[in-house]
């Protein structure tokens, strides 16, 4: 099993959603499907070749993927970590210190207060490539990420 496959048998549902469509925007990025046809048109492979083949460009289309959905969690822990903060400073303003949404308490002395800046530091930190972590810190748009992928990383 792929760990893009093991990954998404562990996700809760709304991530599993998430990390289908960009493998699917992956699929395209990468010319999954046209690889796929012309592969399949090819008389001078043999079956395992064109199995490998295929094999191989269905591991890019994961790695690209996982590359993907890294970054979005770590837009929505950015974001998520701001709102929570632009939130407490509302009702701060408002006299309120301590807002109860469900089990969530939002408050500068909650731990919730920074748990989308930890996520996002602890996500961060994970990333091996400089320049990834470069477009991350710049939040360049999904396809540039995936230009510099076909690049070769």
């Amino acid at each position: 099993m792929s760990i893009y496959q093991e990954l998404r048998q562990q996700l809760p549902r709304e991530f599993k959603i998430m990390l289908s469509s960009l493998r699917g925007y992956s699929n395209d990025q990468l010319g999954f499907y046209e690889f796929k046809t012309q592969l399949n048109e090819r008389r001078d492979l043999t079956r395992k070749e064109k199995r490998d083949q295929f094999d191989s460009k269905v591991a890019e289309v994961d790695h690209l993927a996982l590359i993907l959905f890294t970054y979005a969690l770590y837009l929505n822990f950015t974001h998520g970590d701001k709102a929570i903060k632009d939130a407490v400073a509302t009702f701060n303003e408002l006299g309120i210190k301590k807002v109860n949404v469900g089990a969530l308490e939002l408050s500068r002395d909650s731990k919730y207060y920074d748990m989308g800046k930890n996520l996002a530091t602890e996500l961060f930190q994970c990333i091996q490539s400089r320049e990834l972590t470069g477009m991350f810190i710049e939040r360049v748009k999904f396809y540039k990420i995936a230009d510099w992928f076909q690049r070769g990383q």
